[in-house]
């Protein structure tokens, strides 16, 4: 039997290699579904035509994908395309995906991105995956091997997430889509998702920002309820 098709967009890693790992939370969906990761980060991030070359991207993929997933800042990608573009109905579920950064945001990215400037990348992911996993303890992260390349790399994909206000943006979206976030995420949480009308948010309790991995039964469960209405 033919699977469906779902692509994900993932978030900022310090190497695209990294993005293998989603695969494992999202295993439950693999009896169903074909996936396919992207980096969000494929095009240079500093570029003007950053979101117009992910709105391209993006346009010529949608017809061949059943569901379409979003972490982070590949949420955040795929919510600048829906605002801009009205396209064929499909399943979308976002993690964690703000829409703008708020001053404490902007100061918790602004510290990594200091330490990157620095190229103090040990210290730049102890730190962020530190406010990522809060309240549990963060995973250990393996180093790039070209350490400056990934440092250039956070910088760019979180200068674009301070630098993106899709607030207004989400008033035109007209798909439904389902975004999962962490009541005790130090990071993204519901002060950054904004408000969308077609949005239906689901608060994962007693979660970080990784929602997914810390309550996983909870979340499966409204995922299938979500993709057979």
């Amino acid at each position: 039997m033919k699977k469906n098709k779902a692509l994900v967009l993932g978030p900022i890693t310090a190497d695209s290699l990294h993005l293998e790992a989603l695969r494992k939370p999202l295993d439950f969906l693999s009896r169903d579904y074909d996936i396919e990761i992207l980096d969000p980060l494929m095009f240079d991030a500093d570029a003007r035509d950053f979101y117009p070359k992910w709105q391209k991207k993006l346009t010529a993929l949608w017809p061949d994908f059943e569901l379409i997933i979003g972490f982070s800042f590949g949420g955040m990608i795929l919510l600048d395309f829906l605002a801009a573009n009205t396209v064929e109905q499909k399943s979308i579920l976002l993690f964690s995906a703000p829409a703008f950064s708020d001053d404490a945001l902007k100061a918790k990215l602004g510290q990594v991105i200091h330490d990157c400037e620095q190229q103090q990348l040990s210290r730049a992911l102890d730190t962020l995956y530190a406010w990522v996993y809060a309240p549990g303890q963060a995973l250990e992260q393996s180093l790039p091997q070209d350490q400056r390349q990934a440092c250039r790399r956070l910088i760019s994909g979180l200068k674009r997430v301070i630098d993106t206000d899709l607030r207004t943006g989400l008033q035109n979206i007209s798909q439904p889509f389902l975004h999962f976030y962490g009541e005790c995420s130090e990071l993204v949480g519901r002060a950054q998702l904004g408000d969308c009308p077609e949005a239906r948010l689901v608060e994962v309790r007693q979660s970080s920002m990784r929602v997914l991995e810390d309550q996983p039964g909870f979340c499966q469960q409204r995922i299938w309820d979500y993709l057979s209405e």
